[in-house]
């Protein structure tokens, strides 16, 4: 069931990225967090929690030492999503085992990635660099625009 629903908003992802405007919302697995990341002029997200906005559009970009921009105007390529209901063992924590449980939607991008991760408890998104040289980052655009 849950590799079913993450088709289905993998193809949503990907529909609603060629129409204006140009988003899409990663879900928690409770349904309570979802995350949204918008394309256009540059690449924003916002954080919803019960349907409340906490955390209005912000910018996120890299820059990168060669001038280099991961960000700015831009569309994905494609959307690839996952849901994970796993344990991890924990050496050193009050409980002998974690539940990772999580949905995530990787934006592809022509020179990188974008991952994000929504849990029931919080939201974390990544660059990912598609280089094979090393490289420095120069500057990081992350904001966070409280309403």
């Amino acid at each position: 069931m849950q590799r079913v629903v993450a088709l289905i908003a993998a193809a949503f992802c990907v529909l609603s990225l060629y129409a204006a405007p140009k988003s899409c919302r990663v879900i928690s697995p409770d349904k309570s967090l979802v995350f949204e990341l918008s394309t256009g002029d540059r690449i924003q997200y916002s954080v919803y929690k019960n349907g409340d906005l906490v955390l209005a559009p912000s910018e996120i970009a890299l820059k990168l030492g060669n001038g280099t921009v991961y960000g700015g105007k831009m569309t994905p390529k494609s959307v690839k999503t996952r849901s994970v209901d796993n344990s991890i063992d924990a050496l050193f924590y009050k409980k002998a085992r974690l539940r990772d449980n999580f949905n995530e939607s990787r934006f592809v991008f022509s020179s990188f990635d974008i991952v994000v991760r929504v849990y029931d408890a919080g939201a974390a998104y990544r660059f990912v660099s598609k280089s094979k040289k090393a490289f420095e980052v120069e500057s990081e655009t992350a904001s966070f625009n409280f309403p």
